[in-house]
């Protein structure tokens, strides 16, 4: 078997980021008066998982996501039944495997933000994701998913109208939920 391909095309297999805890994955499953915690890697998502008993309420802050098996479980665990649970879990871990990276920069945004001012959130975000946007998996990802043209969808993105004195800009794209697009962007630039 060979190995995994190259990280950022600078050498470093993937497989070698993930054994070093830059990316990856890690459950911790939660029992009946359980304390389990996660590691302290920081690049790996961190997933909660409790079953039985009453959810956990505090000591939950160092994991990305919390899913429990009592679908009425209070915030901020996610409630699925049964199977579900394990459905969700097992996608989770799929996707998260299919891309270490960018799952890793979303988990480092996400935990980061939550101390920062929104100005100071946004601008991480907007590195996080213009960094991602360079990357071998979003690549890989253009390559494998066909752009879809939307039919009618050549109208203007932004309408401008001065009422009494008050400037206002709406987006006008509903028909897609006013996703921003370049176009858009560049209009609201205007």
């Amino acid at each position: 078997m060979g190995r995994d391909p190259p990280f950022a095309d600078v050498g470093v297999p993937i497989g070698d980021l993930i054994a070093l805890g830059g990316a990856g994955v890690e459950v911790v499953e939660f029992g009946e008066g359980s304390s389990a915690s996660p590691g302290s890697a920081s690049g790996v998502v961190r997933i909660g998982v409790h079953r039985t008993g009453p959810p956990l309420e505090g000591g939950v802050e160092r994991f990305d996501i919390l899913l429990s098996a009592d679908p009425a479980a209070p915030g901020p665990w996610v409630g699925l039944a049964g199977v579900a649970l394990d459905e969700a879990l097992e996608a989770l871990k799929r996707r998260i495997e299919a891309q270490p990276i960018a799952a890793s920069v979303v988990a480092q945004v996400l935990r980061t933000s939550t101390a920062l001012s929104f100005d100071s959130a946004l601008w991480v975000e907007s590195l996080a994701y213009s960094m991602l946007l360079a990357s071998e998996g979003f690549r890989a990802w253009r390559a494998a998913t066909p752009r879809h043209e939307r039919d009618g969808d050549d109208g203007p993105r932004v309408s401008v109208e001065e009422l009494g004195g008050v400037l206002q800009i709406r987006l006008t794209r509903p028909a897609a939920r006013n996703a921003f697009d370049a176009r858009m962007r560049d209009e609201v630039v205007e």
